[in-house]
């Protein structure tokens, strides 16, 4: 199935696309005609919001473990707040796992060394 995906990947590499790309050099004209300086500064600080927002939620993205968590977080930075708000609202939507490894541990041996109970929670 790889092989197949990567042929059909080559396949379509290889095909020119003239009339899309005609088409986005005159996109890109209309574009450059038609707005002025001050249209560009706010497009190019919107499009400098949008990356800056990318790295930020990507490397949120690696560091999260919960998609509710994630959810929260673009949402929190979409908005601006401060970290701290993002923590406490980590904190809050994580306090479910905690209570459900409490609830675990009622359930295991009473001889389960710590350890492993640690590992568990």
């Amino acid at each position: 199935m790889n092989d197949y995906m990567k042929s059909l990947q080559k396949h379509f590499d290889r095909q020119e696309h003239n009339e899309l790309d005609e088409r986005i050099r005159c996109v890109r004209e209309e574009l450059r005609q038609d707005l002025g300086t001050e249209s560009r500064r706010r497009l190019l600080h919107l499009l400098d919001a949008q990356n800056t927002l990318l790295v930020d939620s990507t490397l949120m993205s690696f560091t999260n473990l919960t998609s509710a968590g994630e959810f929260a977080a673009l949402g929190i930075m979409a908005a601006g707040s401060s970290f701290w708000e993002m923590a406490l609202s980590q904190f809050v939507i994580n306090l479910r796992y905690m209570l459900m490894s409490c609830s675990l541990s009622q359930k295991m041996a009473p001889e389960t060394p710590m350890y492993h109970r640690l590992l568990v929670g």
